[in-house]
């Protein structure tokens, strides 16, 4: 039966008050006209059709699934460079090709059992920075296995470094390759393939970039490439309009792509100047907790009134979806429909102006997609936090 009051009405599990914010970024493919997004470089993405596409300055990524066409929302990603200068080329004439949807460029290296040109050399790798070397290769004519591996100005392999070994399919496709690694000290590197005398194989999307984890393709073409951070943010009038500071329910739906970096907030409430320390934060491992939790922290002026994180075995590039209501000694978390976490004392702020997706004041989303994200500017009850993220 529902509850009806002069100012809120409830049913017993699901809210009969209407949102004042809703964002499908999944579904819609497209931004609502309050949010500034800002990215000073191209990115690319996998488009609906499974291709990858190129989004200009300043515009946003939906991506999809490029195997199954599953719309995924909107990319946030950190910033990064790709250090393999010819991508697009890979030391010749691009050509299209597909994989698995993928329009991709290829270019055939004959390997006379040992390969690196300049393509392939002299990358000066930081002492104790990660590296992840991506890419695609098919056999031409090689029979035999392939293998990727990383050897110093010696030829010599570089030790603790492991290398990749591909073994020739019979339907001639495209299988790709990934592998990350560091070094103790720093050290000048080539990338060397090797294979039986007189074969070939073709190479494609190259990309070597500095992190434990890989992140969208990145084109060069005679030089390294950098990919600037995404941010999209509502404030001014586009967010006062909308935004209830005595009480409200955030519920948000998105994945993430690196399980190591904390503080990795999807969707945060700031104060814009900073100066308060006010702010309420949602996403994985949210002001910190540990690997494996997503959480949701109310801080008001300076003073925490909520933290809570839950310990969900959060897996990469999976869903989660997660709740957390606020008002005067009565805070509510919920994540995947889950027990909620409360908290029956801490103060309201009244100084948050702005909300920012996938990033804000102590750090952000390094990689992840947003789906959905709700704005109920009453507290909704707990029963109804879980049934929204079910």
């Amino acid at each position: 039966m529902p509850l009806i009051t002069s100012d809120f009405e409830f049913s017993d599990d699901y809210p009969t008050i209407e949102p004042s914010l809703r964002l499908d970024f999944a579904n819609a493919r497209a931004l609502d006209p309050r949010i500034t997004f800002t990215r000073a470089s191209v990115g690319t993405y996998v488009g609906a059709s499974g291709l990858i596409k190129t989004a200009g300055v300043n515009e946003p990524r939906f991506d999809h699934d490029p195997t199954t066409g599953e719309s995924l929302g909107l990319l946030i990603e950190e910033s990064r460079t790709n250090f393999f200068e010819n991508s697009e080329t890979v030391g010749g004439t691009a050509t299209g090709d597909f994989f698995r949807g993928k329009e991709i460029h290829n270019k055939s290296v004959n390997l006379n059992q040992f390969y690196f040109a300049s393509d392939f050399a002299n990358y000066n790798v930081s002492a104790g920075d990660k590296y992840y070397l991506t890419g695609f290769i098919r056999a031409g004519s090689q029979t035999g296995n392939i293998f990727i591996k990383w050897i110093d100005g010696l030829n010599a392999p570089v030790s603790g470094v492991n290398s990749f070994t591909y073994t020739p399919t019979t339907d001639g496709e495209f299988v790709s390759f990934e592998f990350t690694f560091s070094q103790a000290v720093s050290i000048s590197m080539n990338c060397s393939i090797t294979g039986g005398f007189g074969d070939d194989a073709d190479f494609a999307i190259m990309q070597l970039e500095k992190g434990s984890f890989p992140t969208s393709y990145i084109p060069t073409s005679g030089s390294t490439a950098t990919r600037a951070a995404d941010t999209a943010t509502i404030e001014g009038t586009n967010f006062s309009s909308w935004y209830n500071k005595n009480e409200g329910t955030l519920v948000l739906s998105t994945d993430i792509g690196d399980l190591t970096a904390s503080n990795q907030v999807a969707v945060a409430f700031e104060d814009t100047s900073n100066v308060s320390a006010s702010f309420i934060a949602m996403g994985y491992n949210a002001g910190g907790g540990g690997s494996g939790h997503v959480g949701a922290w109310y801080n008001s002026s300076g003073i925490t009134s909520a933290f809570k994180t839950h310990n969900i075995g959060v897996t990469i590039n999976t869903e989660f979806r997660q709740s957390f209501a606020y008002k005067l000694d009565d805070f509510s978390s919920v994540v995947n429909g889950g027990a909620p976490l409360t908290d029956n004392s801490g103060g309201i702020t009244t100084l948050i102006d702005r909300v920012r997706f996938g990033n804000y004041h102590y750090g952000g989303m390094t990689s992840g997609h947003i789906k959905q994200f709700t704005y109920y500017p009453k507290r909704l009850t707990n029963a109804q936090l879980q049934t929204l993220t079910q």
